[in-house]
């Protein structure tokens, strides 16, 4: 209810999307594999299957996906020991969680009934993981300060933390020595927020340390996943880029520009300030982005990323969609109407005289009978009066 001002307009462009057009051509390649026991294990041991950053994964899915419904052990354990003994709020988060990992999961009812919701029929619905985490931690953080203080939140903490610690020692230690590190390092911070509970000259600390073990787990935990930007990734804009940037801002009026294969990657334009006509916003109206895409490709599918790929390269779709400049390799040769403007650190820039304003009205269009490979009937627009 809280996000339905962001989500009712989301929903009414969905139908239309790509999105929707892409999903709807293969419902499961945005839905969770079906439930299996094993898919539990993540809960109290992400690296129970191994991770992509050391070579062994053998989970199920990807590691994104399957682990991200891991919120730290000791927070497990004591959002478990906060709904068993403060009841009230903390119960009801934990349970509302609860159904979304259900769901998540795909047991079989809670997924049928998040498929059942208006607009949510073919949402990615193993992501639904992360409100679990959020309803651990919240749950957590209510009664943590609390179960210190009555008996039988003690009772309820060093339970939960003890049935986690003796989870986490089922499994074998990892051979990676990184995961070791976080396998040794966990239930050491679990084993002293377990200490701190039974001990009553530590008790006044238990919530800093309770945390301060947490934020140990999660770190090393996923350190490795953040890892710092390579200086060949460096977006600073070479000299080919700098010069379409200028061009831009001297223009009066907006335009296009595109580049060969690789080089400049759809929705990358933007940090430049440049339009490109291409683009893989999954919210981007489906009708449109077949056109672009066979415009460029001759042929595309929902979803793909619609690159300028192999020569000759379809000048009446690029001068339809406004492209005014070309970046191409080095050493390409272009036809006319394609003038070379200047060859820079970067690529060679080629003009196109010929590239239409952004917004025109066609003279006249002509329908023809044959259909393209696509399913669509092909509509050529007139250049008289273009």
């Amino acid at each position: 209810c809280f996000a339905a001002p962001a989500l009712l307009p989301l929903l009414e462009q969905l139908p239309a999307s790509e999105r929707m057009a892409s999903v709807t051509a293969n419902p499961e390649g945005v839905a969770p594999p079906p439930f299996e026991s094993r898919f539990l294990l993540p809960l109290f041991d992400p690296m129970v299957f191994g991770s992509p950053r050391d070579h062994d994964w053998a989970g199920p899915e990807n590691f994104n996906e399957m682990c991200s419904a891991y919120a730290g052990l000791a927070a497990l354990a004591l959002a478990l020991a906060g709904a068993w003994a403060g009841r009230g709020r903390a119960l009801a988060v934990l349970g509302g969680g609860l159904a979304a990992l259900l769901a998540a999961l795909r047991v079989p009812t809670f997924y049928a009934a998040v498929q059942a919701l208006p607009g949510f029929e073919h949402g990615a619905h193993g992501r639904l993981r992360l409100l679990w985490v959020l309803a651990v931690a919240i749950a957590a953080g209510l009664e943590l300060d609390r179960l210190g203080e009555s008996r039988w939140g003690r009772i309820a903490g060093i339970v939960a933390l003890a049935a986690v610690l003796a989870g986490l020692l089922a499994f074998p230690p990892p051979d990676s020595p990184w995961q070791r590190a976080w396998w040794v390092a966990t239930l050491a911070g679990t084993a002293v927020t377990l200490l701190a509970l039974l001990s009553q000259r530590l008790r006044p600390w238990f919530p800093r340390i309770a945390v301060a073990g947490l934020a140990l787990d999660l770190l090393l935990l996923g350190v490795r996943y953040q890892p710092g930007v390579p200086r060949r990734f460096d977006l600073t804009p070479p000299p080919a880029l700098a010069y379409l940037m200028e061009e831009a801002r001297r223009s009066p009026a907006p335009f296009r520009v595109i580049a060969e294969g690789y080089d400049l990657m759809p929705n990358l334009g933007a940090l430049y300030g440049l339009w490109d006509p291409r683009g893989n916003d999954p919210m981007r109206p489906a009708a449109a982005a077949r056109v672009v895409g066979s415009g460029l490709r001759g042929s595309y599918s929902p979803g793909e990323q619609p690159l300028l790929l192999g020569q000759p390269f379809p000048s009446a779709a690029l001068d339809s969609l406004g492209v005014r400049y070309l970046l191409a390799r080095h050493r390409r040769e272009l036809p006319p109407p394609w003038e070379p403007v200047a060859d820079l650190q970067g690529g060679r820039i080629w003009r196109n005289p010929n590239a239409r304003p952004l917004f025109f009205l066609p003279g006249g269009a002509v329908i023809v009978s044959r259909v393209e490979p696509n399913g669509l009937d092909l509509a050529v627009d007139s250049p008289a009066g273009g």
